[in-house]
Order: structure tokens, then C-alpha cells, then sequence
């Protein structure tokens, strides 16, 4: 990849957001923070447009991410994002399998979040890092 600054690409749902609860996981938002003074930092989703941006809003993910966010239809978050960033240095941040995969098999670099609906699930690939939390990435400093 070229030398330019990374480009972070952070899932919203069981990555950020807690699906269950309704609410930011803990460590969300000194993560953001973290990798917003790190790298240009992007918050991408898939679903329902709406429903997504709604959460968004609730969470006030919406003010520190600014323009920074994308929300794809279902299962084309990969497909989007690639054209979006073919030519950039990626780190991917997501706790779903088949999208770690599929950033693998662009050549990106990927750290696996394993909690909520799929943190019992392996990824076909092997993801470049695997976390239990957001606060490992910043532990580990594993955004350089």
C-alpha cells in the first residue's frame, strides 16, 4: 500500500453500538477519539437507511463523525466501501465474519471485534488482529 495516512473504517452495530441495550458499548467513544487523532476515521453501517441513522443520531455518533459516515444496504458494505477506498491504505474495524473476509480479500488490513450477535463465529480468513474490545485496539495501539 502507499504511504499515505490509514484510513479507519469502524462498524456501527456489535462494534460500537450495542444491539441489545441500545446503547454505545463503554469503550466507544474514547475509541473514536482515539482513532480520529490517529487516522481519518469513517463510521460504516449496512441496513435500513433510516433505522440506522436514527441510531446514529441517539448516540451522538452522528457529531463526531461528522460527514465521516456511510450506511450501505444490506450485505453491500464491502462492494461500497471498495469503491469508495480501493485506492487507500484501510484498516477495517467489524465483528461480522463475512465482511472481515471479504476486506481480506481486498488487501486490506483487518482487526475482528468478537462480541455480540457473531463473537462465537470464525471468519474464513484470518483477520490481521482479534479483539474482545475496542480498548485492546488502543492498548495495542494497533491503528499504526
Amino acid at each position: 500500500m502507499n504511504s499515505q495516512k490509514k484510513i479507519i473504517l469502524v462498524d456501527l452495530d456489535h462494534t460500537l453500538y450495542e444491539v441489545d441495550s441500545g446503547n454505545l458499548y463503554p469503550d466507544a467513544i474514547d475509541f473514536v477519539k482515539f482513532a480520529q487523532k490517529q487516522n481519518e476515521t469513517y463510521l460504516f453501517t449496512e441496513g435500513d437507511h433510516n433505522f440506522q441513522k436514527n441510531k446514529i443520531e441517539k448516540t451522538g455518533l452522528d457529531k463526531i463523525f461528522g460527514k465521516n459516515i456511510r450506511i450501505y444496504d444490506e450485505f453491500l458494505k464491502i462492494e461500497n466501501s471498495k469503491k469508495e477506498f480501493s485506492d487507500k491504505d484501510v484498516i477495517l474495524i467489524d465483528d461480522k465474519p463475512l465482511v472481515i473476509d471479504g476486506a481480506i480479500s481486498l488487501g486490506w488490513e483487518t482487526i475482528r471485534i468478537k462480541r455480540g450477535r457473531y463473537k462465537n463465529k470464525d471468519s474464513q480468513l484470518k483477520p490481521n488482529n482479534t479483539v474482545k474490545d475496542l480498548q485492546t485496539i488502543v492498548s495495542g495501539n494497533l491503528l499504526l
